[in-house]
């Protein structure tokens, strides 16, 4: 579990470096846009699945829906 938990945060902590150099531009394209959002997905789901492996630990059953 905290192998796990570990790597979504490492995941997560290169994604938030790439996130953030990104930002500092004073202007981006459209396909940076683009990747930009998809960094923030990525962090989001990072998040997501440390909180599926902790409430899966604790025995708390998760019920699978389609992301909208």
């Amino acid at each position: 579990m905290r192998d796990k938990i570990e790597r979504e945060i490492m995941l997560i902590n290169e994604t938030t470096k790439i996130l953030t150099q990104k930002l500092k531009k004073k202007r981006v394209s459209k396909d940076e846009v683009i990747a930009i959002s998809k960094y923030i997905y990525d962090i989001y789901v990072g998040i997501e699945n440390i909180l599926k492996i902790l409430l899966k630990a604790k025995g708390i059953e998760i019920k699978n829906t389609p992301h909208v």
